[in-house]
């Protein structure tokens, strides 16, 4: 039987700076745990026991934190790692390179996390929930909720660490999110493309641990819808605007979008539909996870475009639908950054 008592302990790691306090006390069976953390603005507050800590840790911990800054919490190594693509270039698994090996640990452990208030890359979530368990190495996540905004996610998965390049299991759906605050947080280099109400219910499963197994592996599909948003800043509506020569192409103001995409060894499968006043097109065919296009789809454009394009373009065989519109066949290849 005894009791620890932390004031102020400092603890390093890579580029994160803790300071801890709170009390431990054990017996030969259990030991029940307090511990208010602190790194830079962040606070935490750990509270749970753990049951035969000596031989097979049955671990039971709730996290509660008033506020959390993500990106204070990420070592730079991690921003930064040592093989980064430059342009037109993948990053290359190291030779002989294999995945990693399956986990054997003898621990059980469940809780709940509550944060009132999380911010990461200008996204700002609030009343975070996750409740977790972890058993015969699987990692069980039957429940994490949080409002973003005006809008809300929730989310359930599985990780399976028991299998050699582990596996994963996973569904979320997302309501009314702004689409620029989820593109600019998790996809940093279209940051400041897609603007508009976001929502989507994704389900996906995979396994690997390299980057040529998680593209093999990965199987997912996303029904997505986006409301009252635009388009800009793309080098794609950028070339759209020039070759038709309608300045209008180059930022497209959505009425309404709506879609499915299904991914698959490697490729991104895309079925959608995108509605202006004065634009609709039906954007399908294949994208690469390499960033690779090979799309088609019937550009139409309302009258007063059409006239337009008539005047200021080269290209005058249009079609036009029965409420006038003209309508413009388009294959698009090449790639995001260089598109065709």
């Amino acid at each position: 039987i005894g009791n620890i008592v932390l004031a102020k302990v400092g603890v390093a790691y890579e580029d994160i700076n803790a300071q801890i306090d709170g009390e431990i006390k054990f017996s030969e069976e259990l030991m029940n745990v307090r511990i208010n953390a602190a790194v830079g603005r962040n606070t935490a507050e750990l509270k749970g026991s753990i049951r035969n800590y000596l031989k097979d840790p049955d671990i039971k911990m709730n996290l509660y934190s008033k506020k959390i800054f993500i990106d204070e919490l990420i070592p730079a190594s991690a921003e930064k790692p040592g093989l980064k693509p430059g342009k037109n270039e993948t990053v290359k698994e190291k030779k002989g390179q294999k995945e990693r090996g399956p986990l054997k640990l003898k621990l059980k452990a469940e809780g709940m996390v509550r944060i009132d208030s999380a911010v990461y890359k200008g996204m700002t979530m609030s009343n975070f929930f996750m409740k977790y368990s972890f058993r015969d190495n699987k990692l069980e996540i039957p429940k994490m909720t949080a409002n973003v905004g005006k809008g809300k996610f929730d989310l359930k998965s599985v990780l399976d660490f028991s299998q050699t390049g582990y596996r994963y299991d996973l569904s979320t759906n997302l309501d009314s999110l702004h689409a620029q605050d989820v593109v600019n947080a998790f996809f940093p280099t279209a940051k400041d493309t897609v603007f508009g109400l976001l929502s989507f219910n994704l389900k996906m499963r995979g396994a690997g641990t390299l980057p040529e197994s998680i593209k093999k592996n990965l199987v997912a599909n996303c029904e997505f819808n986006i409301k009252d948003g635009k388009i800009t800043n793309l080098e794609l509506t950028k070339k759209l605007s020039r070759f038709m020569n309608i300045d209008e192409l180059e930022t497209i103001n959505l009425r309404k979008a709506n879609g499915k995409v299904d991914i698959k060894n490697g490729v991104v499968r895309l079925d959608s539909v995108f509605s202006s006043d004065d634009i609709e097109m039906d954007p399908k065919g294949k994208i690469g996870l390499d960033e690779t296009l090979d799309l088609e789809f019937d550009l139409k454009l309302s009258s007063r475009l059409t006239d337009k394009a008539l005047l200021n373009s080269s290209i005058a065989k249009f079609m036009k639908n029965e409420q006038g519109w003209g309508v413009i066949p388009l294959k698009i290849s090449g790639t995001f950054s260089e598109p065709s």
